[in-house]
């Protein structure tokens, strides 16, 4: 799993700064003590599909007081997409896991979710966690321990998408 201190002490680091945080910080530089490494807005909301294989991410979500919500109807919504452009992964392990970094791109396109699609919106207490769990590029994330390897290949798209204006959208609380 995620190391117990480091995303919480991030967490905390970012919502110091600004509770509807923009960038993405390197975890070891801080609020105060360098620039971000890249700018990011902060998407409405992030959708997926409910699949085997996001699973455990789902449940690590809601493990960390995150408000996860699901389709109840099937939805076609344009959304914000990230290609993988690069894959790095690490030589040598870190608490058991081999940290992965992704370079790529956004594109913007219309997708057909199912019902049962997940979502999990930015205007809730824990908004700035949520972002750094599943931005693509975050660098204590989803990601970089190894909770999306087999989604990771240059040239497909990051599963997890992003709301970037506010939608109304039939949904329901998950438990």
């Amino acid at each position: 799993g995620l190391p117990s201190g480091g995303i919480a002490r991030l967490w905390r680091q970012t919502a110091q700064c600004d509770a509807r945080s923009t960038t993405l910080e390197a975890s070891r530089t801080g609020c105060h003590a360098g620039a971000a490494q890249r700018r990011i807005a902060v998407p409405s909301a992030y959708l997926l599909r409910q699949e085997k294989g996001l699973e455990t991410m789902i449940k690590k979500l809601k493990i960390h007081g995150i408000k996860v919500e699901e389709l109840t109807k099937p939805a076609t919504i344009e959304v914000e997409s990230f290609v993988i452009d690069k894959v790095a992964r690490a030589t040598r392990e870190f608490q058991g896991h081999r940290a992965i970094n992704l370079k790529g791109h956004t594109q913007n396109e219309t997708i057909n979710f199912p019902a049962g699609s997940i979502i999990v919106h930015t205007a809730q207490p824990l908004a700035n966690l949520a972002f750094y769990l599943l931005e693509a590029e975050s660098d204590d994330g989803f990601v970089a321990w190894n909770f999306l390897d087999d989604y990771l290949e240059n040239g497909k798209t990051y599963p997890i998408y992003r709301l970037m204006k506010e939608t109304k959208l039939p949904r329901r609380v998950t438990r």
